[in-house]
């Protein structure tokens, strides 16, 4: 090779500097970074996607947890309200069914008398499981929705068929042409109704009770007699108008609501005066079954000393109760309480000692005074709970009612006699929450 030409080769080579090529260096650290951010991003979304699940997961439990609660509370209110609709239609078509019987007596009017009875057995089992589920033991959450929706399922059907009925007494109504036969029978009812109020004005006179006992028996008597005087007012006015262009209608039925109102009043001095009678009777028994279960107990002979202590404190206060001396003018109601109270005391520290016979005997005797008792105290809870839309009024006041029901019909004294104790029970409590 030649001189020449090696110093030319060597001339074009780069010269040496002693650096590494920035290029292939700035490319990587690029890399790098890009890759880093990427995984920093991809992490970054994951995080965010994992929390917004978590917090998608807790509100819907929440929400899931919250739902059938509040959907209960719903469906009872729901239940509740349907409930106080029925018992309200309920007594309404009731008292449209005694006008129609008035204006057009029993045989007319006895298919509407057969729903109302359909009705009043649905409302009665709506009641009574209302009455269930406001026990202070709670049903499972199944129970509850199942007994709620037949609530809602018997009041629904006792109101379309009420609903039915009112549509039938409109009709019934419209029967103007019927108008001369409708004015003679009311004539003959109210005629029938005005000997009816003489001989118990009779008889509430003849009470001799405490006044403040025999004043409502008085004013329903005083108040039949403005009935009847209205009710024979109108059945004037509608036979002045027989054959005449103007309408009859509401002379007519004036004169059945006037006729209805003057015998339910008369109803409510006879009950009351029955009552008063009743209760009289049954606070003499009571004393002369104090007296014997007195003298029973004192020649008992105790299973155990704390039994005997039980059986002289009970006799104490039976003994203080046949010391004093009937009230003059008597409250028989009062008087037959204080003895059933000391009674059932000494009975029950009794029980140990007495067998299977006696109880039954005891029950029997005590078993009529409670009834009476019953009956009055579930007829003056009526009168206060109907004015009411308490619902819980309502449904203690169809429980004592049934459980009355349940104690005239039981066979066995010591079971009616628990049943007619809890029937006055009921009541009062009742009437307490509907004041």
């Amino acid at each position: 090779m030649k001189p020449g030409r090696n110093r030319e080769f060597r001339d074009i080579r780069p010269p040496y500097t002693g650096a590494m090529p920035r290029g292939p260096f700035l490319a990587l650290a690029a890399s790098e970074v890009a890759r880093n951010a990427t995984l920093f991003v991809a992490t970054l979304v994951v995080l965010l996607a994992a929390l917004l699940v978590v917090g998608l997961v807790v509100l819907f439990r929440r929400r899931g947890a919250s739902r059938p609660e509040s959907a209960a509370a719903v469906l009872g209110q729901r239940a509740g309200i349907q409930l106080v609709r029925a018992d309200d239609a309920l007594a309404g078509a009731t008292q449209e069914l005694g006008f129609a019987q008035a204006q057009f007596g029993d045989d007319a009017t006895r298919p509407f008398a057969e729903t109302i009875a359909a009705a009043r057995a649905d409302v009665t089992e709506a009641f009574r499981l209302q009455h269930a589920l406001q026990d202070p033991y709670p049903e499972s959450v199944t129970r509850t929705r199942e007994w709620t929706l037949q609530i809602i399922a018997l009041t629904d059907r006792a109101l379309r068929s009420l609903t039915e009925q009112e549509r039938s007494f409109a009709e019934l109504r419209r029967r103007e042409a019927d108008a001369p036969s409708a004015v003679e029978s009311l004539r003959a009812r109210s005629t029938e109704q005005e000997r009816r109020l003489a001989a118990v004005r009779d008889a509430v006179s003849a009470l001799r009770y405490a006044p403040a006992l025999v004043a409502p028996a008085s004013a329903a008597v005083a108040e039949a007699e403005t009935q009847l005087a209205e009710a024979r007012s109108s059945t004037d006015a509608a036979s002045a108008g027989l054959g005449g262009r103007a309408p009859l209608t509401e002379h007519l039925d004036r004169a059945a609501d006037a006729l209805h109102r003057a015998t339910v009043a008369l109803d409510t001095a006879e009950r009351i005066a029955r009552e008063l009678d009743s209760a009289a009777e049954a606070a003499r028994t009571e004393r002369t079954r104090a007296a014997a279960d007195v003298a029973e107990a004192r020649a008992v002979s105790a299973p155990d000393p704390e039994t005997a202590s039980e059986i002289a404190e009970a006799v104490a206060a039976l003994d203080a109760e046949l010391a004093k001396r009937p009230a003059d003018p008597l409250d028989p109601f009062a008087e037959l309480e204080r003895f059933q109270v000391a009674g059932a005391r000494l009975d029950a520290a009794l029980a140990s000692a007495r067998n299977q016979r006696d109880r039954l005997e005891h029950a029997r005797a005590a078993l009529a005074g409670a009834l009476v008792t019953a009956r009055s105290q579930i007829g003056v809870a009526e009168s206060v709970v109907r004015g009411s839309r308490d619902v819980r009024a309502r449904s203690w006041l169809a429980e004592a009612e049934r459980q009355l029901a349940l104690a005239e019909a039981e066979a066995d004294p010591v079971l009616a006699l628990d049943a007619a104790r809890r029937a006055a029970t009921h009541a009062r409590d009742a009437e307490a929450l509907a004041r």
